[in-house]
């Protein structure tokens, strides 16, 4: 893992320490965190292992700088260095051939002695369903009906993630899905059943990262979209969740969506209600699916379907990942020529 980080970021971790089984994280309500070139990951937590290391390669590169302290020690809390830690920890893990042996265990293991970096600013994950969310309303004057808002909203939204989370009520719906894709199509179901219960029938293919402020816009619509940013997310995982959420909320799915991307729900990190509930940077286990590349690789190789018929679902997943890079150009080509038919070729004059 630290050869495959190593290869992406160009640069020697050779003084990096990790504490496994580590007791600190517990102390600042985390399940990691990194300071400079030391990594501390809770028990149970060596699957973060990758997410931490991107951490040292940011600090390295002095990209991190505090942004609040905690316990009196610096911390960032930054949204876009941790979403960019999750995609690249995602990459080495991706990197990692399939007969790779598990992580060494133990209560630290060093490559060789580095010097200490205590004053670093600490960088934790915390896990979605543990944190203690703080919006801004909650610091910067909330409006006159925030307490009823969340007494409406909050319920609803951890039903939403601790449906996603189970298993047992998902895989039915999943299997369900299977039978149907033997007579149609799965980009087929999955927009029939969007249009029935209110969503618009256009289907953009996003292949480059969107502004939040244009992502936002496109929820508020009730636009369900491909994802064709990152292999490891999953083109139609975001689909699949809502197709989820559909078949166990039918009367209030649409509204979940659109209020996901509500400001309301910013948190003081900056992050929104979709980033916790559809869009988590990592899982606790296989079955997370409020994280999308969870889904995406759980159908790919866990899915397991009834012997009485052809595991369709899982087919169309792998058949998708394995012309994602091929896909993903055509339709990068295809936006650039639009931009460019879009354009005039030179200054625009009026006519007298």
């Amino acid at each position: 893992m630290k050869n495959n980080v190593e290869q992406l970021a160009g640069q020697s971790l050779d003084d990096v320490t990790v504490r496994y089984h580590s007791p600190e994280p517990a102390k600042v309500k985390a399940l990691a965190f990194t300071r400079g070139s030391e990594i501390h990951l809770a028990p149970g937590q060596a699957a973060r292992l990758p997410h931490e290391l991107w951490h040292v390669v940011q600090q390295k590169a002095g990209r991190v700088q505090p942004t609040a302290r905690l316990l009196g020690r610096p911390l960032n809390d930054d949204p876009h260095l941790e979403a960019e830690a999750a995609r690249m920890g995602l990459l080495a893990q991706a990197r990692l051939p399939l007969t790779t042996p598990p992580l060494r265990t133990g209560e630290s293991a060093r490559t060789r002695p580095g010097p200490a970096r205590t004053a670093a600013p600490m960088q934790r994950y915390i896990d979605v369903l543990s944190a203690e969310v703080v919006f801004k309303n909650d610091v910067d004057g909330a409006p006159a009906n925030w307490a009823a808002m969340k007494a409406l909203w909050l319920p609803r939204f951890q039903a939403v993630q601790q449906f996603l989370s189970d298993i047992t009520r998902t895989k039915p719906l999943l299997d369900s899905l299977n039978k149907r894709m033997l007579f149609s199509p799965l980009t087929r179901i999955l927009s029939n059943q969007a249009v029935k219960q209110g969503w618009r029938r256009e289907l953009p293919r996003l292949t480059e990262a969107v502004p939040g402020d244009a992502f936002a816009d496109l929820v508020r619509q009730g636009t369900l979209f491909e994802d064709w940013v990152e292999k490891q997310h999953g083109v139609q995982s975001h689909r699949l969740q809502w197709y989820l959420i559909q078949n166990q909320f039918p009367g209030t799915a649409l509204a979940l969506y659109k209020e996901m991307v509500h400001d309301d729900w910013e948190q003081t990190n900056g992050r929104k209600m979709w980033d916790l509930v559809v869009d988590s940077t990592s899982s606790e286990d296989d079955h997370d699916f409020t994280h999308p590349a969870t889904l995406e690789r759980y159908l790919n190789e866990n899915y397991q379907a009834s012997p009485r018929w052809r595991n369709r679902l899982a087919s169309e997943i792998q058949s998708g990942a394995d012309n994602y890079q091929a896909m993903k150009g055509q339709l990068f080509n295809q936006a650039l020529a639009q931009e460019k038919d879009d354009k005039p070729d030179g200054p625009v004059q009026a006519n007298d």
